[in-house]
């Protein structure tokens, strides 16, 4: 590889592209690696087949979530997953990005980047036109800007509480009193703490004052606030510029997580990179790109969604052939498993009768299937 890279963005997805090409310039714009947390924190096990991670990173085990509906009722679903240390992990990616010739420039922040040029808060680093330059900066991408793609976002806010908490269970509060056109959550890092968040176009302290009010808690130990991308582009690059991660909204729409696929999406960076003839955009797309896509789809759905359509379907959701289905086939990354099972099961006669009261959806129908 002999051009030069250049890696705007020092968290996770920055930090892995980095290990993976060994020999790059990041530059980030806080001073300290995993601060602030912007992230809940809550993976599956896919994290494990990209990268090893530490058992003092891994706070809790979860066996399963329990969804809370606007009429009170709930469903239990079994399902692992785990609440990592955000702030260790990024850390921990950071060091073993270190552990190779890369370049860490901290506390300092791009604001401007040409074809020729990336001016940093104090210094312009001259960039040459075999140069790389890969956008790992979070949805508000300024490299994204600089080629022209933007995404849409999502405000969300969260708290840490010390109370009483089941850890072995998130739960997921719908209903647009609680989170209009997203979800509140409750994701426990032990029985006595938990992450408590939603994210919704506006009003935040309004509506989480009504998650809380739900929980037995006795103390609100931090806060944090963050914008969760809820976009979707299929081509994420113009000729040496690609976005990665939150930049690039290769994270899913219906929930906000995007570790993992963003891990996914930085090794077929790094396999474009030290490979011309390697397509980045084509390759992402192929592995994870379709399931983001879908995501996406079921987004633009829920958004339409009533309470009292909701609510039916908590009657849909409760059946043990459904519930069971889910836990069967159901993964975090790649919905189209879980879809693909779900296409013969008797949600269709439901998802007609919403068509008909959202004709909107079917242009959604439309954009997904193009």
């Amino acid at each position: 590889m002999n051009n030069k890279v250049f890696i705007v963005g020092g968290g996770p997805i920055g930090c892995f592209l980095a290990e993976q090409l060994k020999e790059c310039t990041i530059i980030e714009e806080h001073k300290k690696i995993g601060f602030p947390v912007q992230c809940t924190g809550l993976v599956s096990s896919n994290l494990f087949n990209l990268v090893s991670v530490p058992d003092n990173i891994i706070l809790n085990k979860v066996e399963g979530a329990e969804i809370f509906f606007p009429n009170g009722k709930s469903i239990y679903f079994k399902g692992k997953a785990y609440v990592l240390d955000r702030a260790s992990f990024d850390n921990y990616l950071y060091e073993r990005a270190s552990s190779y010739n890369n370049h860490f420039i901290l506390g300092e922040r791009v604001k401007f980047l040409s074809d020729h040029n990336l001016f940093t808060s104090q210094r312009e680093i001259k960039i040459s036109k075999e140069d790389i330059v890969v956008g790992a900066d979070g949805p508000l991408s300024i490299v994204g800007k600089n080629i022209g793609i933007t995404n849409k976002v999502l405000p969300a806010y969260q708290v840490t509480l010390k109370g009483k908490f089941d850890p072995a269970s998130v739960q997921l509060y719908l209903g647009r009193n609680i989170a209009p056109n997203f979800f509140g959550w409750v994701v426990p890092e032990d029985e006595k703490i938990a992450r408590v968040g939603l994210a919704a176009p506006n009003n935040h302290h309004l509506y989480l004052k009504k998650l809380l009010s739900k929980l037995d808690y006795s103390k609100k130990v931090s806060s944090l606030g963050g914008l969760i991308p809820i976009d979707f582009h299929k081509y994420v690059s113009k000729n040496n510029f690609f976005l990665v991660g939150d930049a690039a909204s290769q994270t899913k729409a219906s929930t906000g997580g995007g570790i993992i696929t963003g891990l996914i999406a930085a090794k077929e960076l790094a396999k474009a990179i030290e490979n011309p003839n390697y397509d980045y955009n084509k390759n992402w797309y192929k592995v994870i790109g379709k399931d983001l896509k879908l995501a996406y789809f079921l987004k633009q759905v829920f958004n339409r969604l009533s309470d009292k359509e909701l609510n039916e379907l908590y009657n849909l959701a409760s059946s043990e052939k459904f519930k069971s289905l889910l836990e069967a086939v159901a993964d975090m990354e790649y919905y189209s498993k879980f879809m693909n099972k779900l296409i013969c099961f008797p949600t269709i006669s439901y998802a007609f009768k919403t068509f008909i009261k959202h004709p909107s959806i079917t242009k959604d129908i439309f954009n997904f299937l193009i």
